[in-house]
């Protein structure tokens, strides 16, 4: 089974064993497939990836570990619907605090109306 070291950008518990913990910033190996999976859902970039948004500026990483009002002013500042998507799943998979996925609902929404008018 090949394995792939990965940088966790926003904290997550294992789906296996809630009491481990991922922190973000940390690097561990998962096989390859759990990688891509968790890559796709933002929470993981692959080693040399960079994490940058179009502009060349870090991204906002939704760590979920922190305390809720750290979440929100986090969410707030976010522009990566991926990033908010995967950020309630997680949160929705596990602690599912009202008042952040209510935030993160309302950012969705905002860039959502922010791209539409856009176009």
């Amino acid at each position: 089974m090949k394995m792939q070291k990965v940088k966790i950008l926003g904290g997550f518990h294992d789906k296996d064993n809630f009491a481990t913990v991922y922190t973000t910033g940390s690097e561990v190996e998962f096989t390859e497939e759990r990688a891509e999976y968790l890559k796709r859902l933002g929470l993981v970039e692959f080693e040399g990836d960079g994490y940058n948004d179009e502009a060349g500026n870090d991204s906002v990483v939704i760590d979920l570990l922190q305390s809720w009002q750290k979440i929100v002013s986090d969410v707030k500042k976010c522009d990566s619907s991926e990033e908010l998507v995967a950020a309630m799943c997680a949160e929705s998979g596990g602690k599912n605090r009202k008042s952040v996925i209510d935030a993160i609902e309302a950012r969705i929404t905002q860039l959502s109306v922010n791209d539409a008018q856009k176009e």
